[in-house]
């Protein structure tokens, strides 16, 4: 019998035919019709043999039900959401999709700076609404040109949006990430490093580019807390297209209602989707998306060919680019 893998997602038509018609020879291909139909995922787990998730919170529960499983393959960046303990323990390998995605959420976030500093929601809406509200917003509105950006989180994103801010004219780059980049990459983008806490000080705009990391002395959830928040300035305004958890939304909407920065771009939440009440939703300094940042088409071809790749050299034993391996099988 072919090795099965498993899309554990709902997809749309159109992608599934590009899943179909990418798949790799030998693999069994395997979907799910339903997000939320917990039967129907874990009969699904117990027989695939590789898995790719989109959208579905895999527990525990689900994990040990998948008893054939060796190896899932995300075609995203992030982990903080697997439990790696539980993965060792169970052998099963753990692979990403880091960098596919950086184009599209460098775009996004460039985007959502653009949205928020010319208000562009709410300037939609009283067109549609019928109000030219264009004298209201004259010296309400503001430009990227000449403002230094602060990137926390210095990847493959982070170094994009840098590229992007500087071709519109930013003045000044600075970042911060726990491993500074190497002196050529800072001269090359002109990007100039500095310690969180100062690159939110001196910040016009600030960008989040961070993995959500849960526990120990490296752990980023909440680190734009109540008091980060309380150093940027009260003109400044915070892009955030990687991790909700990363952020107080809370301390983000007290300081917001309060003009305490000025607005606030989200591609993100904890927890997602966010409930109906959040306050952030009141707010019309916010510009809010449904952590797509990353959802282009132009993306789907390729992640879906390096999941199939990573799967197919993982079946015949060969080793993948180190830099997509966070857990091996033993």
């Amino acid at each position: 019998m072919n090795p099965k893998i498993l899309w554990l997602g709902v997809f749309s038509e159109g992608v599934k035919k590009i899943m179909r018609d990418n798949a790799p020879h030998g693999f069994d291909l395997m979907f799910v019709e339903s997000k939320t139909d917990k039967q129907e995922h874990l009969a699904a787990l117990a027989q695939c043999d590789y898995l790719s998730v989109n959208g579905i919170k895999l527990t525990e529960e689900y994990v040990r039900a998948a008893k054939k499983l060796k190896l899932i393959q995300l075609w995203g960046a992030g982990v903080d959401s697997y439990d790696l303990n539980l993965l060792k323990e169970l052998n099963i390998a753990l692979q990403n999709g880091v960098g596919f995605n950086a184009p599209a959420v460098a775009e996004a976030a460039v985007m959502l700076m653009l949205a928020v500093n010319r208000q562009l929601i709410y300037a939609d809406a009283s067109v549609r609404e019928g109000r030219w509200i264009k004298s209201e917003m004259r010296d309400q509105n503001h430009s990227l040109y000449g403002k230094t950006i602060g990137i926390l989180g210095f990847g493959s994103i982070g170094r994009l949006v840098c590229e992007l801010v500087y071709g519109m004219k930013a003045a000044r780059v600075l970042y911060y990430d726990p491993f500074r980049a190497q002196p050529e990459v800072e001269r090359s983008l002109g990007a100039e490093y500095a310690e969180m806490d100062d690159v939110l000080r001196q910040s016009d705009v600030v960008s989040l580019h961070m993995p959500l990391i849960k526990e120990g002395p490296s752990g980023t959830r909440g680190i734009i807390s109540r008091e980060r928040l309380a150093m940027m300035k009260e003109d400044a305004i915070l892009i955030n297209t990687a991790r909700g958890g990363l952020v107080d939304e809370m301390a983000l909407y007290e300081a917001l209602r309060d003009g305490r920065i000025r607005g606030a771009g989200l591609d993100s939440f904890s927890p997602e989707p966010p409930a109906a009440d959040n306050p952030l939703f009141s707010l019309r300094n916010v510009v809010l998306m449904p952590h797509i940042a990353g959802a282009v088409v132009e993306n789907i071809v390729p992640r879906v060919k390096h999941v199939y790749d990573c799967i197919a050299k993982f079946e015949k034993g060969e080793s993948c680019d180190p830099r997509y391996v966070i857990l091996s099988r033993r």
